[in-house]
């Protein structure tokens, strides 16, 4: 996948000290034992990439499946433990930024699937309670869904609760899309 194999250096574009860390650098940690990234810390994989390289809360880990179209954030805890966050708390995470800190005037809009519905329109209700612009559009699972849904509503990312995450292409310049 482009982004998998490019994400090092999309991160560090973004201002991240990244350290890449794969089968071909790190002889412990095999990425294809990663079958589903929504499985956090569950998979033996996973927790053994964790505990070897997530040692202070300023540490985080993304780990993606094989093809890079599942991922998910590792990192720890105000008490120290390792963390995983789900497809829904990722795309709250997104949510979030785009509502409160959006200097590029992204579209203030995200999909999202049923099984993240109740906590994301929750977030989405406080949100504009607050003042803060943000849509959060209803979609079926499954790629053509999503993609159908982004463009439509001229959202700018969604995500299932599988770590599926999806975004609008054209809003990411340093992917190459126009700046016009």
């Amino acid at each position: 996948s482009p982004l998998g194999k490019n994400f090092a250096a999309i991160a560090g574009s973004l201002g991240a000290d990244v350290t890449a860390v794969d089968a071909t650098l790190e002889p412990d940690f095999d990425a294809k034992k990663i079958k589903d990234p929504n499985e956090g810390l569950k998979s033996k994989a996973v927790r053994a990439f964790a505990e070897k390289y997530i040692t202070t809360r300023e540490q985080v880990g993304v780990i993606m499946d094989p093809d890079a179209d599942r991922a998910t954030v590792i990192a720890q805890n105000l008490q120290g433990q390792l963390v995983s966050l789900s497809g829904t708390q990722l795309l709250m995470l997104a949510m979030y930024n785009l509502a409160t800190y959006n200097p590029d005037k992204l579209p203030n809009t995200v999909v999202y699937d049923a099984r993240t519905g109740i906590s994301v329109n929750l977030l989405a209700e406080a949100l504009k309670a607050n003042g803060y612009d943000i849509e959060a559009i209803l979609a079926e699972p499954g790629y053509s869904n999503f993609h159908a849904a982004i463009s439509k509503y001229n959202a700018v990312i969604g995500s299932e609760q599988t770590c599926h995450g999806f975004l609008q292409y054209l809003t990411i310049k340093i992917w190459g899309a126009s700046v016009d």
